[in-house]
């Protein structure tokens, strides 16, 4: 049986350690192991990943010492043969002894990597990032990186960024955070307690899973007079204490009363105030107070009597001003004023509007 080549040997390490490297995207370690994958990092997976998905699968393998060209390759966006299994029958001419599946696994001095259908190297300048461990590369000069279609120069070798540093240009400026810090002069600075993503020292932009952002703070649950969206707090609106979206008052501020899902002041015409809410009045009502049949006010060509709407006053009654009032005691019935007789009680006699 023939003995394997050198370059067989380093052929079979290479594959092993692709396949021991690509299913430890889906439960890396660290403080941030971004979203589960299925199974091994494939294009169809990746597919399905959406930017921020992408860049926090690129940050776990990438503190976990993944494949460089897999890091470069989600945090930037670039094109990358996520599937592929065999070697190239000849590596390409920028890298003759140093290459995978995927292409390129390091370029020479002076050159970078350039992402295509698989990875090669073309002259260029570099870009800092963070050291995985156990790497000790140097950077390459006048680090900076270039992009353009279908190619996007990336780093050759690693050098570490400033701390708590995602991206950097160089060992001392920082251009993008790790999760919960903020940027300010090239440097990393912690977020608020709770907070995912801030902007500066003392307010957050987005919390972190289950605390919802509540004027720049990151809270348990809204207070009065404010609904969570899932990950904010927003207002109710005008005079609301609790609502479930901007549009469904459920209860209002003390002093205002519930109508049709808004607070208001003081109920419409038809409607009465009843335990901090505006009920409508009965249909006979035009108005109402204390109860629904408790009228204030009739529709046109009624007229009101003891709470109710009637066509006509009952007898000792005349209509005045769209109420019934009492005739005087001297008279049976009376029209106009109340002193206005019209019939007088038994025993008496009517004589010019008297009796």
């Amino acid at each position: 049986m023939p003995r394997p080549t050198a370059l067989t040997l380093l052929l079979a390490v290479v594959l092993l350690a692709g396949l021991l490297l690509a299913p430890r995207a889906s439960a890396l370690p660290g403080r941030d192991p971004g979203p589960p994958l299925p199974g091994p990092l494939t294009a169809a997976a990746v597919a399905r990943l959406s930017r921020a998905e992408a860049q926090a699968v690129a940050r776990a393998l990438h503190a976990a010492g993944g494949d460089w060209r897999m890091v470069a390759a989600l945090r930037h966006g670039l094109p990358f043969s996520w599937d592929a299994r065999d070697p190239p029958a000849t590596c390409p001419d920028a890298c003759p002894h140093q290459c995978d599946p995927h292409g390129c696994l390091a370029c020479p001095p002076g050159m970078v990597p350039t992402f295509g259908r698989r990875v090669s190297c073309a002259p260029g300048p570099g870009l800092a990032v963070r050291q995985p461990p156990g790497r000790t590369h140097e950077q390459h000069p006048s680090a900076r990186l270039e992009s353009h279609t279908g190619h996007a120069p990336v780093a050759a070798a690693y050098q570490p960024c400033p701390e708590h540093c995602f991206q950097c240009t160089s060992p001392t400026s920082c251009q993008q955070c790790n999760t919960s810090y903020y940027l300010a002069n090239d440097t990393c600075h912690r977020c608020i307690d709770n907070c995912r993503i801030c902007f500066g020292p003392d307010t957050c932009d987005t919390c972190a899973s289950f605390y919802l952002q509540h004027q720049g703070q990151c809270v348990v649950e809204c207070p009065g007079g404010f609904y969570s969206t899932g990950s904010r707090c927003q207002s109710c609106g005008d005079h609301c204490a609790a609502c479930s979206s901007p549009t469904t008052c459920s209860a209002c501020q003390s002093d205002y009363l519930r109508h049709d899902a808004a607070c208001v002041a003081q109920c419409p015409t038809s409607y009465y105030p009843e335990e901090g809410n505006c009920r409508r009045c009965s249909a006979k009502c035009a108005a109402c107070a204390n109860a629904s049949d408790n009228c204030t006010a009739c529709p046109t060509g009624q007229v009101l009597q003891a709470g109710a709407c009637v066509s006509a006053c009952s007898a000792g009654h005349f209509p005045q001003s769209g109420h019934c009032q009492p005739c005087d005691e001297s008279c049976a019935t009376c029209a106009g004023t109340a002193d206005a007789c019209t019939t007088c009680p038994e025993g008496k006699l009517l004589q010019a509007g008297a009796c």
